[in-house]
């Protein structure tokens, strides 16, 4: 699967969080990112290899995946890595 890195690097982060995951949880791992030096940089690393686009899209799509939601509404992200996410349910 192409994508099998980014869905490494989302999980990874995920895991860091605590349980229970909220609707934010998006969000939440996309700001987990940002505060790790070591994530960001492979995060950035994808970017260049996949677009920005296609990390984001699809780490939302796995994120959502990992905690068996699925996406209710967009709304603006506090995370400077992404415009947006789903709020999950």
């Amino acid at each position: 699967m192409k994508t099998e890195p980014v869905k490494q690097l989302m999980e990874e982060a995920l895991v860091s969080l605590p349980l229970p995951h909220g609707e934010d949880i998006i969000d939440e791992v996309f700001q987990a990112i940002e505060r790790n030096p070591a994530w960001l940089r492979h995060y950035e690393d994808l970017c260049h290899e996949f677009t920005k686009l296609v990390v984001n899209t699809w780490g939302g799509h796995w994120i959502a995946q990992a905690v068996g939601r699925v996406g209710r509404r967009q709304v603006d992200a506090k995370s400077s890595l992404i415009g947006s996410y789903s709020k999950l349910g």
